[in-house]
C-alpha cells in the first residue's frame, strides 16, 4: 500500500481497512490508464482486475459487507 500511495503522492493511513486499499487500487489504476505508454496501460488494466477481484471478496465476507445507507465505492 505505501508504494501505491507513494505513487499518488498521498500517505499511508496508519492502519488502512480494506476500504482504504481498494481505494488507493482504484486511483492509481486511473492514473495509469491515462498514460500513453502501453506497459503502464497494461499495469492499470491488471489493477483493474485486482480491485474488482478485491471487492468482491470484501462484500463476499461477512465484514465487510456494507449496510444500506452506505455509499458504494468508485469500481
Amino acid at each position: 500500500m505505501a508504494d501505491l500511495a507513494h505513487l499518488l503522492e498521498e500517505t499511508t493511513p496508519r492502519t488502512p481497512s480494506a476500504t482504504d486499499f481498494i481505494d488507493v487500487v482504484e486511483r492509481a489504476r486511473d492514473i495509469l490508464a491515462s498514460s500513453s505508454l502501453g506497459n503502464l496501460i497494461d499495469a492499470s488494466e491488471d489493477l483493474d482486475a485486482a480491485v474488482t477481484y478485491l471487492t468482491e471478496a470484501r462484500e463476499s465476507h461477512p465484514a465487510g459487507r456494507r449496510s444500506p445507507s452506505q455509499p458504494r465505492s468508485r469500481s
